[in-house]
């Protein structure tokens, strides 16, 4: 099944509607709607059948979060990100953290991510900046992460093909264990 939640409609009303498409039957049902309406925010599909939505704009940048539970039809509010974010990435890792990079605040690109692990989304998010022991581990290369054509590279948050208006001071070998 395919989650589908929040968006724009095409008057610019922000939505915190959720839908869920059946595959199997080719049908769409009404699902229990976001607390907070927005768009171009992340959803990720947790471990646990869950899915972590993050980010966004409403016209404002959003650092809140919300996971929905598909088994209860509801949303719960989650810990908000340490930074607010649109146009980011959310991935998740086979440690069943997700990582969140890049995208914009502002007209600013972001070179800086965080990182979240289910026990943390209902306490706090990790600004992996300040993350003393992580877990994400990069052997001999650099980490790209794209967003409207721009570039991000590797540590200090270097750049080709674009320009970088984020935090050029992020150390990524804080991530690299």
């Amino acid at each position: 099944k395919v989650l589908v939640a929040g968006g724009q409609s095409s008057i610019g009303t922000y939505l915190s509607h959720s839908e869920i498409y059946d595959p199997s039957t080719n049908s769409w049902s009404v699902a229990a709607g976001m607390n907070t309406a927005r768009t171009n925010h992340t959803a990720t599909l947790l471990a646990n059948g869950k899915v972590l939505v993050a980010g966004g704009i409403l016209p404002s940048y959003l650092s809140h979060s919300e996971i929905y539970d598909p088994s209860a039809n509801s949303w719960s509010v989650a810990a908000g990100m340490n930074t607010s974010r649109t146009s980011h990435t959310a991935t998740l890792l086979t440690n069943g953290k997700v990582l969140v990079a890049g995208g914009l605040f502002s007209s600013d690109y972001l070179s800086h991510s965080e990182l979240y692990s289910i026990d943390q989304m209902v306490n706090s998010g990790s600004d992996l900046a300040d993350q003393g022991s992580p877990d994400v581990k990069l052997s001999g290369t650099s980490l790209f992460y794209a967003w409207h054509g721009v570039r991000g590279s590797d540590a200090g948050g270097n750049t080709s093909g674009g320009s970088n208006k984020g935090d050029d001071n992020f150390d990524w070998s804080k991530v690299i264990k």
